[in-house]
């Protein structure tokens, strides 16, 4: 199985309509975390937390430019 990382940067475009909402989704992952059945938890963990830090600092970085 392959997991990936996506992004949903919304924002409001006035503030008095709240149906007004401009919203974009973004890949997050640079690569997709791979697991399968057999896969063991401990050798899993650390690998996951580094793809989570790594996706977590595209998403980051994307809500920043979007400032």
């Amino acid at each position: 199985m392959e997991a990936t990382a996506f992004s949903k940067l919304a924002s409001d475009d006035a503030m008095e309509e709240k149906e007004s909402t401009n919203e974009r989704f973004s890949l997050c992952s640079t690569e997709p975390f791979v697991f399968s059945h057999s896969s063991k938890v401990p050798d899993l963990d650390a690998a996951f937390a580094k793809w989570l830090d790594a996706a977590l600092a595209v998403a980051i970085k994307e809500f920043g430019d979007r400032l």
